[in-house]
Formats: C-alpha cells, sequence, structure tokens
C-alpha cells in the first residue's frame, strides 16, 4: 500500500496520461481520484465513466456530445464527458470494452493540460506515459 501510495505522488504531478491497470475491485477508481487530487489539475473537474454502462449505440454521443438533429432524439445540444472534463480528468473505467472505432477517435480528444486516466482490465500496475 504504501508502495501504491508513493507511485500515486510520483506521476500525479505529471502532465501524462496514465493507465492505471488491475482485477475488478481493487481500487483503481480511488487511485485515479487520489491522481487528481494530487495533480495541478485538483480544482477542475474529475469526470468518472464506467464504460461498461454506455450503450454502444449512443457511447460516441456520451463521450463527444452532440449538436440538436445529429439523430432521433437529439432534441437540444449536450455536451460529452470529454468537454465536462476540460482541463481536468477523465477518468474511463473498462476502456478495454470499448469498440476499436470509439477508441481510435479517442486521443484527438484530449485537450493540452487534461489527463485522461484508462482502466484496462489487465496487468496490474501503474505506468507513466
Amino acid at each position: 500500500m504504501v508502495s501504491l501510495r508513493n507511485q500515486v505522488a510520483a506521476v500525479a504531478p505529471s502532465p501524462a496520461n496514465l493507465l492505471i491497470t488491475g482485477e475488478t475491485g481493487v481500487g483503481k477508481g480511488v487511485v485515479a481520484r487520489a491522481c487528481h487530487d494530487l495533480s495541478p489539475r485538483s480544482a477542475r473537474p474529475f469526470v468518472q465513466v464506467d464504460c461498461t454502462s454506455l450503450a454502444s449505440s449512443l457511447i460516441e454521443s456520451e463521450l463527444f456530445g452532440h449538436t440538436r438533429g445529429a439523430f432521433t432524439g437529439a432534441v437540444g445540444q449536450r455536451k460529452g464527458r470529454f468537454e465536462l472534463a476540460s482541463d481536468g480528468t477523465i477518468f474511463l473505467d473498462e476502456i478495454g470494452d470499448m469498440e476499436a472505432g470509439i477508441l481510435g477517435k479517442i486521443p484527438s480528444r484530449i485537450s493540452p493540460g487534461s489527463q485522461l486516466l484508462f482502466h484496462p482490465c489487465w496487468t496490474p500496475k501503474i505506468s507513466k506515459g
């Protein structure tokens, strides 16, 4: 536990995106929140997204937003989770379950100064990239 706290303290100030991995229930969300709270972005939004809870037909709209008329039922403009996390931190929990087409759009949506915390479901470790 002390080692993990030291790792969080070491990577949190970095502007780099982080990959937080581990089994279900080990506290990846807690680690993501701690990284945010110890970062220069701590006063900005922390948005946590459970990628498994998003319907595949609406995931793009949820993450990136939409304008009125973009699809049936889009009656107004809606900010996506990336915009809501602007200059803060977005934690994408279970990102490994997302479709490849959506995953390919994520890097272009990261604004300078924002931190993106991923959680796929393999190899428990924190890597700084």
